[in-house]
């Protein structure tokens, strides 16, 4: 009698291409292909490497990803460089991939994955697959935070200061507070409109800018709606309490600060030329649109 023969299909293995940033954040990134030769799951993935050279080369690395036929694009940088990264491959099939080796680290903290590198290539190693949601601003995407206010003029202070890291953030918003007043907006959500002043318009995907410093404490980035933020004007002696309650998680519970759902807004003043997305600053005068785009991005994330 002949033996049953049991056919096993093995897996394939996944073409994975690394896109690093090596200037995103303060930490120096030359042992980052080392890591990954290391720690990668050689059973599992064919790995590329490729460095950015230039603001934009990230965008475009993932693009001849997307045409290549690419499974996974990795992005190993900040959320500049995911949002390069990202950006080719929403509605597509790829996955994304997050090494966070920036000054904030905004998405990646929001989605849980470590900082430790070592064990955010693990993650990568266990492909646990999730959708998110994203969103468009005017013709450009983004994926953890778009504002207007005080936080774009922070964003662009801080995309030309030298000092990187916390405490460059924090030096530049004490700087810039004590000269910043409100703007004037017109606001339409949902087609609701209204005018007010604002300290600061933030429309929250991710619920964080980075460094746990959360701005919409309950935001869902899998709900299909975006977190509309407006901060009143408040008595600047009031500062300190605004920041404790951004880092402690209840910015939410602030008289000043009003939160609600939305799928899209529209925001207008004859007051603001920058807007920042994903924390880099970006030249749009006087007019914002932004909507959502339910579910439209694959990434890994850690098992819960």
């Amino acid at each position: 009698m002949q033996p049953t023969t049991r056919l096993f299909k093995l897996p394939a293995k996944k073409n994975i291409l690394f896109i690093i940033n090596p200037i995103a954040g303060i930490k120096t990134k030359n042992n980052i292909p080392q890591l990954i030769e290391k720690h990668l799951n050689k059973d599992k993935f064919i790995p590329e490497i490729k460095l950015t050279r230039h603001v934009g080369h990230a965008m475009e690395l993932s693009h001849e990803a997307v045409d290549n036929g690419t499974d996974m694009v990795v992005a190993v940088g900040g959320d500049g460089t995911i949002n390069e990264t990202a950006t080719p491959l929403v509605n597509s099939n790829l996955i994304l991939g997050i090494i966070p080796t920036g000054s904030g680290n905004g998405l990646a903290r929001h989605l849980n994955l470590p900082t430790n590198l070592a064990q955010a290539i693990e993650v990568i190693n266990n492909q646990n697959v999730t959708a998110i949601d994203t969103a468009s601003a005017n013709d450009r995407m983004f994926f953890c935070t778009a504002g207007i206010g005080f936080d774009s003029l922070i964003g662009r202070g801080f995309a030309s200061t030298q000092k990187r890291g916390f405490s460059g953030y924090v030096n530049l918003v004490i700087k810039e507070f004590l000269l910043f007043k409100p703007l004037h907006f017109k606001i339409m959500a949902d087609g609701n409109a209204w005018e007010k002043k604002a300290f600061v318009i933030t429309v929250a995907n991710a619920g964080q800018y980075g460094n746990n410093a959360w701005i919409s404490p309950h935001a869902d980035i899998a709900d299909g709606k975006l977190d509309l933020c407006i901060i009143s004007p408040f008595p600047k002696i009031l500062a300190p309490q605004l920041v404790y309650q951004l880092f402690n998680r209840t910015m939410d519970r602030n008289k000043y600060m009003k939160i609600q759902k939305v799928e899209s807004v529209e925001i207008e003043s004859p007051d603001f030329d920058y807007v920042h997305l994903d924390g880099e600053s970006l030249r749009i005068k006087n007019k914002l649109k932004i909507e959502i785009n339910p579910l439209s991005l694959r990434v890994l994330v850690p098992e819960t």
